[in-house]
């Protein structure tokens, strides 16, 4: 397990889809990452058992974790898809031409 170090961390919300996220252009890639951010950011404002009874809200250190570790991805590397778990774990998704690689996110601070 890895522990994150959070970063300062502004909410916002921003409903942009987000592409492969590969820097082709400096303000696309801005406008990319701030969809994504934006996304992990709105994990925190989940209803209660939104996946179903017993389902978990990401924690704030879930979020900053996510959001830290979004944040740092070289721009020369495609950006992830991302997603919450109802065990209340934040998950970044890579998908390359073969296979797959997942970074997940706890509320202990954990990286797996």
């Amino acid at each position: 397990m890895v522990a994150i170090s959070p970063l300062p961390v502004s909410p916002r919300q921003v409903a942009a889809p987000v592409s492969d996220g590969i820097a082709r252009d400096p303000e696309r890639r801005s406008s990319e990452l701030a969809a994504l951010l934006g996304k992990i950011e709105s994990y925190g404002r989940l209803p209660s058992d939104w996946a179903g009874p017993g389902s978990v809200v990401p924690a704030t250190v879930t979020i900053i974790g996510a959001r830290s570790f979004a944040s740092a991805i070289p721009t020369h590397l495609p950006l992830p898809q991302v997603a919450p778990a109802a065990d209340g774990e934040i998950g970044l998704s890579w998908y390359p031409r073969s296979g797959s690689i997942h970074a997940s996110f706890f509320d202990d601070g954990s990286l797996v």
